[in-house]
Formats: C-alpha cells, structure tokens, sequence
C-alpha cells in the first residue's frame, strides 16, 4: 500500500505486524490468493445468472475486492466503487443504503491525501453536501428501508466525523504522531469490510 490506505492489509499492519512473519513474497501471494477467493463469488453469480443488475453488483464487489484486498492499493483506488454503487441504488433498499455508505466512507478514507494536497475545504463542503442529503437516500427507495440500513448510513456518516473532530481538537501522543490517520484508516477499512460482504448476499 501506498501511504496509509483504508484496505485490509494496511488496517490489519499494526496489530497483526505482518512483515515480521512474512516476506514481501509471501505478503504478495497472500494477497493475491485473498484477492481472487472475495471476486469468486460475485464472479459466479454473474456467470450463472447474467443480467445487467448482477453484472453492477459483480462491477461492485471486484471493485471492492481489489480494494480491500490487492497488495498495492492507492487511496483514489476506491473511487472506482462509486459508479456501480450508484447505479444500483434504485434497485433495492439495500443498495440505497450501500450507495450512501461506500461514498461516505471513501470521502474519509481519502482525507490525509485530500489534506496533503491543500483539499480540506472541498472536502469539508462536499461531505457537508453528502451528509445533507442523508434523509433522502433513506426515503427514495422501491419500498421502505429496515432501521437497521438506515443505522448503519447514520454511523457511516457520525463515526468518521467523531474521527475528525478528535484529530482537530484533540494532538496525538508523541510516541504515535499517526494515530489519528491510522484509527481513520481502520474504521474505514472496516466498514468497507462490511459493506464488501453485504455486498455479496444481494
């Protein structure tokens, strides 16, 4: 990965210290075997049934897939979830829900890159403008959406933005000047993680 980046293996670095029992061969194919084993099933599902919505959800899920799981992700890397995440969102309540969630989390995952770059303002008005519109991805949907969704698109926004507010307010222990990026890193990760799974039941 490059920088700190919201995927598995970067989240997963700290706790599990990879590179202490792994080469970078062995980290490599790691990788790739998990990267392959989380595109089969959306893979299949759209060779078995190919319909233009399970070739989105297929586009979705191998987009995620490589995110999450590639050995070498760059930040911008998730933006290529958003299309067909967008595109599925009148299709299902749950799909709504997942068009809110991944854009939101892709937002926050790219704020150190976004900061680095002299962003922050458009960063801070584009998720000013998302967070806006929260009610009406919870309301325009084919039928009404289960609380839990609508949970989970609430702490997709409210988690992150508690992460900003601590990074702004409150400094970092000297012994871990990254702990506010990395904390960020995996949230998003996780929460990504989840959506990436979700995303394979529809």
């Amino acid at each position: 990965f490059e920088d700190k980046v919201a995927n598995v293996w970067c989240a997963a670095a700290p706790l599990l210290r990879l590179r202490s029992w792994a080469s970078p061969p062995q980290l490599l194919a790691l990788a790739l075997a998990t990267t392959v084993i989380a595109l089969l099933p959306s893979g299949a599902s759209v060779l078995r049934k190919p319909t233009p919505r399970a070739l989105l959800w297929a586009l979705l899920n191998s987009s995620l897939a490589f995110f999450l799981f590639s050995y070498q992700v760059h930040e911008k890397s998730i933006l290529f979830a958003l299309l067909p995440a967008a595109l599925l969102a009148p299709t299902s309540p749950e799909a709504a829900a997942l068009a809110h969630i991944i854009p939101q989390i892709a937002l926050s995952s790219m704020f150190p890159l976004l900061r680095r770059d002299g962003l922050v303002l458009p960063f801070l008005s584009l998720g000013v403008f998302w967070w806006s519109i929260l009610p009406f991805f919870a309301r325009v949907t084919p039928v009404a959406m289960d609380f839990r969704w609508k949970g989970a698109m609430a702490f997709s926004v409210l988690a992150p933005a508690f992460l900003h507010v601590a990074e702004a307010f409150i400094p970092p222990p000297e012994r871990f000047p990254d702990l506010h990026v990395l904390l960020l890193m995996m949230l998003s990760a996780a929460l990504l993680s989840v959506a990436f799974f979700a995303s394979n039941l529809f």
